[in-house]
């Protein structure tokens, strides 16, 4: 069967309502991983790798390969009872695929294993058994009933292979200067990602200053905002450009607030109530993104403070760049 005739539906990634199915989520999540290209360019500087993408491309791609395995799509059923294992685990094997040197592999296999629970999270996972409140002992992780082995054996096969044999098409349409290429491996030959990533990682963890530490932060992280924007659908990343600022120019600055305008880097603003602070700020954002694009977090202290700047800042900037609803 080739893959024009594969039922590319088959395996599910979320289960009603929302059902998507394994492929057409992962393309989802690609889409961000896309769009957040375009919108953060220097996370390959900030990572201290220039294969960033590649790693980062590779992650979204194969992160919920192990929903895959029968005990996962048993659970999506309406009477499916609880899998007891994490997909995490299996999607992590297949970074065997790529033809990547060890070090590399184990950075996107953590990426992997990392973009729903914590490192600390997981090791617990691993060793003890979690009572439910129920009363019922579940077993968790590698203590459950079946092995990694056995597991990997009933996973869907076809839909695997046929999800590698998309990888050129795919990397054409998110990621064309993608630079991995993948390497044919038997099923038998997958490992247990666990031990030989997680505990990599809590044995020998680099050090918060060190570039590896950030790079594999970021790698990370990436990996988890592609997948929960992607499972919220979400079509694009709004990026500031300066066009955006446009209204800057009709403003007569005062003191305070053409300083903060010229000023690159950390700026600290005490002003009174309706001394315009809002409009202080906007200009040193308008500057630090001159500079390099970035990310903006406008905090405010109350719900309805958070409200009334949402409708103001929503008349001012293109309503491209702007929510759609105006509470939170």
């Amino acid at each position: 069967m080739n893959d024009q005739q594969f039922n590319r539906n088959a395996i599910l990634a979320k289960s009603p309502p929302g059902q998507r199915s394994l492929f057409d989520h992962l393309q989802d999540c690609l889409g961000i991983f896309k769009q957040l290209k375009i919108a953060l360019p220097a996370l390959p500087r900030c990572a201290g790798d220039t294969f960033f993408w590649d790693m980062l491309f590779l992650a979204v791609y194969l992160h919920d390969w192990g929903k895959a395995c029968s005990g996962f799509q048993q659970q999506l059923q309406p009477d499916g009872k609880r899998w007891g294992e994490r997909h995490e685990r299996f999607s992590a094997a297949f970074v065997a695929l790529a033809s990547l040197d060890e070090r590399k592999q184990q950075q996107v296999g953590r990426a992997i294993l990392g973009h729903h629970k914590t490192f600390d999270k997981l090791r617990e996972l691993r060793i003890r058994i979690k009572a439910q409140e129920d009363g019922i002992l579940d077993l968790d992780f590698i203590r459950a009933e079946t092995s990694f082995a056995q597991q990997i054996e009933d996973i869907d096969k076809n839909y695997i292979r046929f999800l590698k044999n998309q990888l050129p098409d795919v990397s054409m349409r998110f990621h064309p200067q993608n630079r991995i290429q993948t390497q044919t491996i038997q099923f038998s030959q997958l490992q247990d990602p666990l031990d030989i990533l997680l505990d990599f990682w809590l044995k020998k963890a680099p050090e918060s200053h060190s570039q590896v530490f950030w790079l594999e932060m970021l790698l990370c992280g990436a990996t988890k905002m592609c997948d929960h924007l992607g499972s919220a659908r979400m079509e694009n990343i709004p990026v500031l450009t300066q066009d955006d600022f446009q209204f800057m120019q009709r403003i007569q600055p005062y003191v305070h607030q053409k300083n903060c305008w010229q000023t690159t880097g950390h700026a600290f603003l005490t002003a009174p109530t309706g001394s315009g602070k809002t409009e202080a700020a906007l200009g040193w954002i308008q500057l630090q993104l001159a500079r390099e694009q970035g990310r903006v977090f406008y905090i405010l202290p109350y719900t309805a403070s958070i409200n009334a700047m949402q409708q103001r800042l929503a008349q001012i900037l293109t309503p491209e760049q702007s929510f759609e609803s105006s509470e939170l």
